[in-house]
């Protein structure tokens, strides 16, 4: 299984580069925000990370059944050839993607 992490900014999709998938809140290049994007931004970046990680647990907890389907979704891609990069804005700085 390979799961990498990449900035949005910097990827260049190449042949042979993992399967791309945003983690992101809604932006104008990438459109919609994905289940998995991060719905706090108030705060510090440390805790904005820490409030992150209580509310995916509680959404996969609840059933939330597009988060669920996208942290099956990257899996399944994960354990193929190429693997998966999963793009966000802040790397290399911590983020919700580690």
């Amino acid at each position: 299984m390979l799961i990498d992490i990449g900035n949005v900014k910097t990827f260049v999709l190449e042949i042979g580069s993992p399967m791309p998938i945003y983690c992101g809140r809604s932006t104008t290049r990438f459109g919609d925000a994905s289940p998995l994007g991060n719905p706090f931004r108030q705060y510090s970046r440390r805790v904005n990370i820490e409030k992150y990680r209580v509310w995916l647990f509680s959404r996969i907890k609840a059933g939330d059944k597009r988060v669920i389907s996208e942290l099956l979704r990257i899996r399944e891609l994960a354990n193929t050839v190429l693997g998966v990069i999963l793009l966000c804005h802040c790397s290399p700085q911590d983020c919700l993607t580690r």
